[in-house]
């Protein structure tokens, strides 16, 4: 959880990813990610981070799912910020 909360680039793609574009529209980066880091909304925002990331990461490699799982071992940071790059449309 450190690395991403780290990576505020990577913090902010997995909020809008989940936040209504509505509220990402009318609140704006600044305002969303300083709630969202109040401490007393710490545990929610952590919630958010990992059931996106979790839920994202199964429905695009699910079907190859051990080899996803090695790549993240060789790059987790980089691994997490490819979830939100356009899929291959190679089928």
């Amino acid at each position: 959880m450190d690395a991403i909360l780290a990576d505020e680039d990577l913090l902010w793609q997995v909020m809008v990813a989940y936040i209504p574009g509505v509220l990402v529209k009318i609140m704006g980066r600044e305002a969303i990610l300083g709630i969202m880091n109040a401490e007393k909304l710490r545990a929610y925002r952590n919630a958010i981070v990992t059931k996106k990331l979790a839920s994202t990461a199964f429905y695009r490699h699910g079907s190859e799912w051990d080899a996803y799982v090695t790549s993240t071992r060789k790059g987790f940071v980089p691994a997490m910020k490819a979830l939100f790059e356009p899929a291959d449309d190679k089928a």
